[in-house]
């Protein structure tokens, strides 16, 4: 049973391989989800983000939730969610949610890096 305070079931963020490197830079700083799949968080919660195909993770401070919707996307928000253009976002989200259209409302979530975990290779 959890403990007055505490949240079971804590959200965990999987993100492609290839973003570890811009997620840790700083380059990538923020995840959208459709109201359908909105986390379990609220500001300055931590949360690990992981990447699939390897064994690299890094722990966010969410820094704020805002929402927006679907046809409202702009390059702003497509850029620090690590894509180059406002269609390739949009494209992304359609893949994952199919029933998502323009009146959608999408939950955003701007984190910045607190930790990371890599796995060490032997040299």
């Amino acid at each position: 049973m959890a403990k007055s305070g505490e949240r079971m079931n804590t959200p965990v963020i999987t993100l492609p391989g290839e973003d570890y490197q811009r997620v840790k830079d700083g380059k990538i700083t923020r995840i959208i989800c459709p109201a359908s799949q909105r986390l379990n968080l609220k500001v300055y919660d931590w949360i690990h983000i992981l990447f699939k195909d390897t064994n690299d993770n890094v722990m966010v401070e969410i820094e704020s939730i805002d929402f927006t919707l679907f046809k409202n996307l702009n390059l702003d928000i497509a850029l620090k969610c690590g894509f180059n253009s406002v269609n390739d976002l949009k494209r992304d989200l359609v893949e994952k949610s199919p029933t998502l259209d323009n009146a959608s409302r999408l939950y955003i979530y701007s984190f910045f890096v607190v930790g990371v975990s890599e796995k060490v290779g032997e040299e």
